[in-house]
């Protein structure tokens, strides 16, 4: 068994780790390769600077055109967003 602190690097490192972003997903993160979290964290700079948020539920993304070609859908709520990325995403194969 690996000590707690010895996971929580592994963890930390995993996060870390870049991944390739799909053709359709890059003009609203940006070109790859990305650390996942770096992924996430421009995900919501573009849904704040586009003011994609609903006016009445913030948790509730009102897609624009890029973010209905990469997800497919008008309305996403926030927790769907991990669920959404994560097909867009592959190992970098030089990470």
């Amino acid at each position: 068994n690996m000590p707690a602190f010895g996971r929580t690097l592994q963890l930390l490192n995993g996060l870390r780790k870049s991944v390739l972003i799909s053709d359709s997903l890059s003009p609203i993160v940006g070109r790859g390769p990305l650390p996942r979290t770096e992924v996430v964290k421009n995900l919501w700079s573009y849904i704040k600077s586009n003011q994609l948020q609903d006016g009445d539920d913030k948790r509730i993304i009102n897609a624009d055109r890029n973010m209905r070609e990469a997800f497919g859908k008008d309305s996403i709520h926030m927790l769907e967003l991990g669920k959404l990325i994560q097909p867009h995403l592959t190992k970098d194969p030089n990470a």
